[in-house]
């Protein structure tokens, strides 16, 4: 699932990563922080799973070939690889 950015479309992981390293998201971070920022503009059940599907390791989507973004530090809470 993407947003559209005035320059290209911008997938959801990458927003974190932006919302991460502009300072808006504190380290380690959990799905409350990714619903505060983004809400609005993506589904609420793909905020909810995204950290989670592309964690190291673990996620759904890195287990099918897919790019890990997060890693797991503890119960519901994750950095940005």
């Amino acid at each position: 699932m993407t947003k559209k950015s005035s320059e290209q479309d911008v997938t959801l992981p990458e927003r974190i990563y932006a919302l991460f390293r502009e300072g808006k998201i504190p380290k380690p971070f959990g799905t409350e922080h990714i619903l505060a920022h983004l809400g609005d503009e993506f589904a609420d059940t793909y905020l909810r799973t995204v950290l989670a599907n592309y964690c190291e390791g673990t996620g759904d989507y890195v287990k099918k070939g897919q790019k890990a973004w997060f890693r797991r530090v503890s119960e519901g809470r994750y950095e940005i690889l």
